[in-house]
């Protein structure tokens, strides 16, 4: 019963960091939403103008990336008191973090390994890096590059990202069978027009999309 009992505070007392844990890594779903979170971000901050051409999306994946490693290296210590702090508050047990963990029903043993080094190097840094991985993943080099040259075409303020290299690029490289190389000669002096009669034009100053 006493084991029984020291398990289960374990768990107990690591119910917050499990919960987060667990909506990390369940399912593809959830990395799913995630994805989808990280697009809806991105256009929100076209809308209000904070995503620059070129540089502005590479530059939130990055300060997310650096939020998240800062978070693994110097999160642990704040995160472990919070959940301290809880446990206490709804008179929750706390087990002795520098005792030995033990795993599973069968009582396995890890020598030197402590309940606090396990919850933190194979759960809370596990996950970070799992998810920093997954970062990596999803937003490549050219996947934040097709992103960026299709800021190009974002219609909102009077068509201010509008950029005629970054659209011929976007047509050369992402979209080569859609186009014949005489519509891509084409397409730069049709978009050269275009952009000198979008101040002439009160239609084009409002639009919200290009859909």
């Amino acid at each position: 019963m006493a084991a029984s009992k020291e398990v289960s505070s374990i768990y107990q007392f690591f119910q917050n960091l499990n919960f987060i844990i667990n909506i990390i890594t369940t399912s593809s779903k959830r990395h799913d939403q995630f994805q989808a979170a990280q697009v809806s971000e991105f256009e929100h901050l076209q809308a209000i103008g904070e995503l620059k051409t070129g540089t502005g999306s590479n530059q939130i994946v990055s300060s997310t990336k650096e939020l998240i490693q800062e978070l693994r290296d110097d999160g642990w210590k704040r995160i472990l008191e919070s959940v301290v702090n809880f446990s206490k508050l709804h008179e929750i047990d706390i087990p002795d973090l520098d005792a030995q963990y033990i795993e599973g029903r069968r009582r396995q043993q890890h020598d030197q390994i402590t309940i606090e080094h396990h919850y933190h190097f194979d759960i809370f840094n596990s996950t970070i890096d799992f998810q920093l991985q997954e970062l990596d993943r999803r937003f490549t080099e050219q996947t934040m590059k097709l992103l960026s040259l299709s800021s190009s075409l974002d219609p909102k303020n009077g068509y201010k990202a509008f950029n005629v290299d970054d659209i011929c690029s976007l047509a050369e490289k992402y979209y080569p069978l859609d186009f014949s190389e005489q519509e891509r000669i084409s397409l730069n002096c049709q978009l050269k027009h275009f952009h000198k009669e979008i101040p002439k034009n009160p239609e084009l100053q409002n639009l919200s999309s290009i859909s």
